[in-house]
Parts: C-alpha cells; structure tokens; sequence
C-alpha cells in the first residue's frame, strides 16, 4: 500500500469508528500532514467521540489513537481499543524511515 494510501485508510477508519470530521478537506490536510518530509507530523487532534484530547499518533513505530486521561469512560476504551486494533493493520510508513 502506498503512503497516501495508508493515511487515507486511517482517516477512514477515524472517520468511520472514532466519529472524526468527514470532510475532503481535514482528510486531505491530515494526509499531507503525515506525507511532509521536512517536519512530518507525529500527531494530529481529531477529536471526534473521543473529545478534544482525541489524537491521532504515528510514534514508535505504529499508529494509535489515545484521549485526555480524565476523559476516559468504558465507551471511550472501548473505541480507542477498536481502532487501534484496526490501525495496527496498517504498514507502518514515516517519510525518514524512523
């Protein structure tokens, strides 16, 4: 899968579990984000059902999701569990090969 590719395929999967804006424009600047080979992004602020603090992150080597401490509920975990289950599907890309 080319790079493009797998954040578009995570946005999809923010969008469709974790309640993130479906919009061509945030999936685009989300995509762009991750692609930049001079400051490539490592997280982005998605929110969606996880509140403000949900975030999107691509660190040691995989892609998760994660919220606020103290806004964590049982419905909650059990959204970050699900989508981090599905973006660990996903090939790993980082534009510096880290």
């Amino acid at each position: 899968m080319e790079p493009e590719e797998i954040f578009k395929k995570a946005w999809a999967i923010l969008v469709e579990h974790a309640g993130a804006v479906q919009h061509e424009y945030e999936r685009d600047s989300f995509v762009r984000a991750f692609l930049e080979t001079k400051h490539p992004a490592t997280e982005w602020r998605f929110s969606g059902y996880l509140g403000f603090g949900g975030k999107f992150w691509r660190n040691d080597g995989r892609y998760y999701v994660s919220c606020y401490p103290e806004d964590r509920n049982k419905k909650r975990d059990a959204t970050i569990e699900k989508v981090n289950k599905l973006l660990a599907e996903l090939s790993f890309y980082h534009p510096r090969g880290r």
